[in-house]
């Protein structure tokens, strides 16, 4: 499969998850360049970017990973921590976020869809202890 390009393509929160937008969809931009991994052909990187709009993230994330004939596995690291305390309000902090990882399948020969999820986890920002809720959910994009 050739993944290099422009996608776009949006994803949900399941809706247990803890986000003030659950079920809604976020859209998003991913240009993807392959690239070798440790040697495999079929390793890619790119730049992830969400629409601000709908989801006040406004760093662009890496994409790292590696895709087979249907298949593909990456993860998404932003540099910053960002989430939602406990009253709602948005906050980004200077250490990483957790790592997000994604698996997915060729539906059509320009249509990846597939599933994501972060584990739970804990960050320092500004002084002050903030949880990263455990969350999951799923994922589609279209080559442009």
């Amino acid at each position: 499969m050739i993944i290099e390009g422009t996608w776009k393509g949006e994803y949900v929160y399941d809706e247990y998850c803890k986000v003030p937008f659950q079920q809604v969809t976020i859209p998003f931009t991913v240009s993807i360049r392959q690239s070798g991994v440790m040697g495999m052909s079929g390793g890619f990187e790119g730049i992830w970017q969400d629409e601000s709009a709908k989801s006040n993230i406004t760093i662009a994330a890496n994409i790292y990973g590696l895709v087979t004939d249907q298949e593909l596995f990456f993860v998404k690291l932003y540099p910053k921590t960002f989430g939602y305390d406990e009253l709602g309000n948005f906050f980004v902090g200077d250490e990483p976020h957790p790592e997000i990882f994604y698996k997915g399948l060729l539906w059509k020969d320009d249509i990846l869809h597939g599933t994501w999820k972060i584990g739970r986890t804990f960050r320092k920002v500004n002084g002050r202890l903030y949880e990263i809720s455990d969350g999951s959910g799923l994922w589609w994009i279209k080559k442009t």
